[in-house]
């Protein structure tokens, strides 16, 4: 997409932290936090499941990067936000 637009990927990142008060890359991760949380939050799909279904290509990838971004696990934020689904 970067050479479609013609842009370089530093000028992208300045005028994206400019105009909106944060990076590119963030706005990513937050986005991929979304279905995740959702798919945690369904009980009935086992956690073993939710890595493949969230696009991460490994479960340890997924643990680390839910981890890391939530600050708990994916099954403790599972314990406290799971729906009857």
């Amino acid at each position: 997409m970067i050479n479609y637009l013609e842009l370089s990927r530093t000028l992208i990142d300045t005028k994206f932290q400019k105009d909106l008060g944060c990076k590119v890359h963030a706005v990513i991760l937050k986005e991929k936090l979304i279905p995740c949380r959702m798919l945690l939050e369904n009980k009935n799909i086992p956690i073993a499941d939710i890595p493949a279904l969230a696009g991460f290509p490994s479960i340890n990838y997924f643990y680390n990067f839910f981890t890391r971004k939530m600050n708990l696990t994916p099954a403790l934020y599972r314990q406290q936000n799971a729906k009857n689904k």
